[in-house]
Order: structure tokens, then sequence, then C-alpha cells
């Protein structure tokens, strides 16, 4: 418990572990990139996920946070055993995951995707299961807390001197 993975690691597989942390790890070419047993609160976060059979498979595993990775290519990118239930976002604006072949689109912003304009998050949820949904499934993958846009410029009439 409350450990963190090597950086290095090529697979992982936690059984009986609490409040793990994942992080920054490309998992490739594997059974299952993550394989989580009976683990509860791991945060799972800014992990590449690709050419698994399954990105992330979870057995007996809920209350964990899995955002900001990027699921591309894998047979299947997530299996959850049913009846078990997990965090697949952040907030608002800061997002869930990128997942290749999601077909939503981005014309509308806001906490509950209804205003017009985009915003790099998908309009509809992409949906694991019953008790999955990734909420704000992001448009392309992660690219860190500073991807911003400017959305307005306005000047000023003040004049400013600066004598030496």
């Amino acid at each position: 418990q409350d450990k963190e993975t090597p950086p290095d690691a090529g697979y992982v597989a936690l059984v009986n572990c609490t409040r793990m942390t994942i992080q920054n790890l490309t998992l490739m070419n594997n059974g299952q990139g993550i394989l989580l047993a009976y683990t509860t609160n791991a945060t799972i976060t800014k992990n590449n996920l690709t050419n698994n059979y399954f990105g992330i498979q979870l057995w007996g595993s809920s209350d964990n946070s899995i955002y900001h990775n990027k699921f591309v290519d894998n047979s299947q990118h997530v299996f959850v055993q049913t009846g078990f239930a997990n965090v697949w976002n952040s907030s608002y604006l800061s997002g869930g995951n990128y997942w290749s072949g999601y077909a939503g689109t981005d014309l509308f912003r806001g906490v509950c995707q209804n205003e017009t304009g985009s915003d790099g998050i998908g309009d509809t949820p992409h949906i694991i299961d019953a008790n999955n949904t990734d909420h704000y499934p992001l448009m392309k993958p992660y690219a860190g807390p500073h991807d911003i846009g400017i959305k307005s410029v306005s000047t000023s009439e003040t004049l400013s001197l600066i004598h030496i």
C-alpha cells in the first residue's frame, strides 16, 4: 500500500493493494497493460496503454481513479468485473482519458457539455459498463495542465513610460 510503481515497468499487476500510484508508463504488447485484482483507491494516470489485449483489467477492484491515460489499439481497452465501480475522469476541463475509436464529437463545452463551443472534451460520455463511465473523454491525448487557449484579447488605452 501507498507505493508508486517503478518508472521503467513494462507490465503492472497489483493484487490486494490500496492507495497505489501508477503513472507515466508506456505499457505495450501485453495481455493486460495493467491488471488490478482486489485493489482499491489506486491512482492510474498519464499512462500510454497501446496494443495490449486489455489496456486495463480490473477484478474485484473499485474506487480507483483512472484519468489522463491514452488507450490506443487495444483489443479491448478496459475489462471491469461486473458490479465494481471506478472513477474514469478528473474534473471538468481536466478531463478523462483518450480512447482510440471514440466516435464522439466536440461541438459543446461546459460541465454538462451543453454550451456552444468546443473544449477538447467529447460531448458524449464514454460508457465502459453500467458502473463505469468516462464522463469527460478527451478528443486528443492528454498534453498536461498547460494545454490552454486564449479566449479573448483586449487593449488598454493606458500608456506607461519607464525612465531609467
